[in-house]
């Protein structure tokens, strides 16, 4: 049997999920949950918002990878190593990563973002009026969409 307080988190629980569903589906309403690329397919914040097939067309950047450059290299078992380049290379940056590794298709989604849209990245985003403004800029040099992605979000008091 449940005591009070085991009880009372159970039936917590039970409202946040069923909150985080009603949540999920008025997002849905804004965002419809379609492939972002191909805009033909499923796929909701559980896919990334990235249907299978267009995912499968992407070659992301896994281990083993040089430890500087980040480039992938081929091979199993692989520790910590720097590719030839860097062996070489004084670079001024301690290291540098990239998601996926070029092809037409990552082209051709990284030329829809950036020629017909805007896509920032920021560390924190507060109230928004700094980002905003960077916006106001963008767009009045020409930029279309302008999608913020920031590190981390500050909660505001909403009274």
């Amino acid at each position: 049997m449940f005591d009070d307080d085991a009880e009372k988190g159970v039936k917590s629980l039970g409202v946040r999920k069923a909150l985080s569903r009603f949540a999920e589906a008025g997002l849905s309403l804004l965002f419809p949950e379609i492939c972002q690329f191909c805009r033909a397919c499923s796929a909701g914040v559980d896919e990334g918002f990235v249907c299978a097939a267009c995912r499968k067309r992407f070659r992301f950047v896994e281990h083993p990878f040089c430890d500087v450059c980040g480039s992938p290299f081929e091979g199993e078992g692989l520790s910590a190593f720097r590719c030839g380049n860097c062996d070489h290379a004084r670079y001024i940056f301690q290291a540098a990563r990239s998601a996926v590794v070029v092809n037409e298709f990552s082209l051709e989604v990284i030329h829809h973002y950036k020629y017909y849209g805007m896509v920032w990245l920021d560390d924190v985003f507060t109230t928004g009026a700094t980002t905003d403004a960077c916006a106001r800029v963008l767009k009045g040099m020409g930029a279309g969409e302008i999608w913020i992605f920031t590190v981390a979000r500050t909660l505001m008091d909403r009274r």
